[in-house]
């Protein structure tokens, strides 16, 4: 089960979040906008319940098509190991909009061994995300990421690729949900289709001195 929560200052155009994440949004936060995000994941994988939260992130609008992200190191608990994990730093840059809907970008970003010994990778993990989104009706846009990770696993790099895939309605209300629904797909063959709700809530009030 994935939920999301966001909440935006100075921003006027409709929400897009990464949270629930399991696919980036494919446009950057507007120019001079902080984004905040937050989420909670509750999976069970072989007899085992994980819960991971609060999943923050804070984005920064450098331009119209460049946001600056900080990964806030989110709590993970299982049976097997606990803690805080690692936090990361990246830079989301928008590639394209096209007239017909479709939207790109790339994500670049680096996650630095600050997590608790049980659940921390040890190491400085590079990683590549490429969101795109494309409006397919007037209240249905299909979207999805491919994604490339540098992973330190005991001491050495493992390269993982993943692909998301979803669909999703539309919606412009300030505060809004969203059901999607997912695919998930990695080297090892697992697979995954969650469904999930997203919460926003908008904030348009003119900054004060």
């Amino acid at each position: 089960m994935l939920s999301g929560f966001a909440v935006l200052y100075g921003q006027t155009s409709p929400i897009a979040t990464d949270r629930p994440a399991v696919t980036d949004s494919s446009v950057a936060v507007p120019s001079g906008s902080v984004q905040a995000e937050n989420g909670v994941q509750i999976a069970t994988a072989s007899g085992q319940r994980t819960f991971d939260g609060p999943e923050s992130l804070v984005a920064f609008g450098l331009t119209d098509a460049t946001e600056l992200r900080f990964t806030v190191p989110d709590y993970s608990y299982a049976a097997s190991a606990s803690g805080f994990r690692d936090l990361a730093l990246g830079v989301k840059q928008q590639l394209g909009h096209t007239q017909s809907g479709f939207d790109v970008s790339l994500v670049l970003f680096l996650s630095f061994p600050t997590g608790a010994t049980a659940v921390s990778s040890h190491g400085y993990d590079p990683g590549m995300q490429l969101p795109w989104s494309q409006k397919i009706s007037a209240n249905w846009t299909a979207a999805g990421m491919l994604s490339t990770y540098w992973l330190t696993q005991c001491g050495a790099r493992n390269l993982t690729g993943e692909t998301t895939f979803l669909f999703e309605p539309a919606t412009h209300r300030t505060l809004g949900r969203i059901h999607r629904i997912c695919g998930r797909f990695s080297g090892t063959g697992w697979a995954e289709a969650p469904a999930a709700l997203r919460y926003g809530l908008q904030n348009d009030s003119p900054p004060t001195a």
